[in-house]
């Protein structure tokens, strides 16, 4: 799927949701233990065709923000921070990928399908999942086993594996703000697109109301294979849109009476770490396909060659970014971006119709983020009433739709919304999770987790494990870029849609 990022598709172009769904047969850790014998009929994407589709879920509507993050950043930075998110991707999916080993060694001493836990994690795992107490026992950080819930994907099995309930909580909550963030970014895009053309009511406010009695219905399609199938030519639609804004852009230049004067461009951050924060943010958006890097491997014919087919993605995938940010800012030299690429456009009907058809793109893309959304809303229920009706499922999907609209009124900046949500929850996804469980199921293996009976403190432990340096470097890193960024951006963001809400919803810009 072109414009989702943590939405993934398989050799034949089936939507992947992040959590609640396993498809291509067996997850990544039950192909683990089943090395022997041919690749399910399901698991048919090669390395190339596994490329592509990583290429294809993290380029998407968000690279219409790319200029604004090169005129935020500078150039210079801006290069910067494409090469090092690409490398820095790289090095989580790496992690991600040796996860699979401490779990694979943990499966084969416990017969699969347990985890390693303390009886302090037991307790508490027993006493809110299956009515049982609290009792401890004195000799409390024993290892013993827990049973994963049925249908956790790979990657929720791995946040169970390094922290239990609690950490497969963790990663259900934060993906289901990331993609709450996502549709609502994307309604903002929509609101934006649909401004310059006649089909605008002149109003954000009507504007996205019309767009929610569109999503809505779509979002309530029991099938959404067309749909996802349609959205397939959005990364089509991507490159014809860039080349139209390349082609305005030279004819610009080439005109004595352009309005684009010729000053120079920048080449550092303009407005200093507030500018580096929307450049990041922005840039770390497109990068989103990193969770999902289990659903891929999961349907490939050669799962060993993920890493392969991973950094063939992120090269691509950085120059294209490159091309679509820094390219156009050179071009539209002296331009300030404030928004989407699509606004330098001027009025016409090649204009037109290129808004029209990423509109149409972001409409027919946004129920496929409905649909893994409401999921995670439905299996935290069902995780609290053990049932879920099917007349419950269509209420939940119709009420995130009304959430995402209302709260896209309420912050109508396409920009600044994308990057908030990249500079928190992708990156958080991305960045932080994956070190994380590496560093945690590494102490937990075997001879190396609770060597001391008594309860050593984490700290401690961590320090003797020099061979992890690098790694809780990393993830000290994530976590600073993750937190610091998102505080400015949230700053910038609240400051923005307090000068935009004064006397009213805000209108068209």
């Amino acid at each position: 799927m072109p414009t989702c990022p943590l939405m993934a598709q398989q050799g034949e172009g089936e939507s992947l949701p992040l959590i609640t769904h396993l498809e291509c047969g067996m997850t990544s850790i039950e192909k683990s233990s089943h090395n022997e014998g041919p690749p399910s009929p399901e698991s048919n994407a090669t390395v190339e065709q596994t490329s592509w589709n990583i290429t294809k879920t993290c380029m998407g509507t968000g690279t219409l923000a790319l200029p604004y993050a090169a005129s935020e950043g500078g150039i210079i930075f801006t290069i910067a921070c494409i090469a090092t998110i690409s490398l820095w991707n790289a090095y989580t999916v790496d992690r991600l990928l040796r996860c699979l080993d401490f779990i694979e060694s943990t499966n084969d001493e416990n017969g699969g399908g347990e985890v390693l836990m303390t009886k302090r994690d037991k307790s508490n795992n027993d006493a809110k999942c299956y009515g049982g107490n609290d009792d401890r026992n004195e000799d409390e950080d024993a290892i013993v086993t827990g049973t994963i819930p049925p249908g956790t994907s790979t990657f929720g099995q791995v946040a169970w594996h390094a922290f239990g309930i609690k950490g497969l909580f963790a990663v259900d909550c934060a993906m289901l703000i990331l993609l709450l963030g996502v549709i609502i970014a994307y309604q903002d895009a929509i609101t934006s697109l649909m401004g310059n053309t006649p089909f605008s009511t002149n109003s954000s406010f009507g504007d996205a109301i019309v767009t929610l009695l569109i999503i809505t219905p779509l979002s309530c399609i029991q099938n959404l294979t067309l749909l996802s199938r349609t959205s397939k030519l959005g990364i089509f639609i991507l490159y014809f849109t860039f080349s139209v804004i390349y082609f305005y852009g030279f004819i610009t230049r080439g005109d004595n009476n352009t309005t684009f004067d010729d000053k120079t461009v920048s080449y550092l951050p303009s407005r200093g770490l507030t500018g580096i924060s929307a450049c990041f943010g922005v840039i770390i958006f497109g990068y989103g396909a990193t969770p999902l890097t289990y659903n891929f491997r999961e349907c490939m014919t050669e799962p060993s060659k993920m890493m392969k087919a991973t950094i063939l993605a992120l090269g691509f995938i950085s120059i294209t970014y490159t091309l679509f940010g820094v390219g156009v800012v050179m071009v539209f030299r002296g331009h300030v971006f404030d928004g989407d690429v699509l606004q330098v456009l001027p009025n016409g009907w090649m204009p037109v119709v290129v808004r029209l058809a990423m509109v149409f793109v972001v409409v027919v893309t946004v129920p496929l983020i409905v649909l893994p959304c409401a999921e995670i809303v439905e299996g935290l229920i069902v995780r609290g009433k053990g049932s879920f009706y099917a007349e419950n499922i269509v209420t939940t999907r119709v009420g995130v739709c009304v959430f995402c609209t209302a709260f896209s009124v309420l912050v109508p900046n396409f920009v600044s919304v994308l990057s908030l949500i990249g500079c928190f929850c992708v990156a958080l996804a991305s960045l932080v999770f994956p070190p994380l469980f590496y560093v945690t199921l590494a102490l937990r293996s075997k001879n190396r987790f609770y060597d001391d009976r008594n309860g050593q403190e984490w700290m401690k432990l961590l320090l003797k494990r020099t061979d992890l340096a690098f790694d809780i470097i990393m993830l000290v890193w994530g976590l600073f870029a993750t937190m610091f960024s998102s505080f400015l951006t949230l700053k910038k963001m609240l400051s923005q849609t307090e000068c935009e809400t004064v006397g009213g919803l805000p209108g068209r810009e």
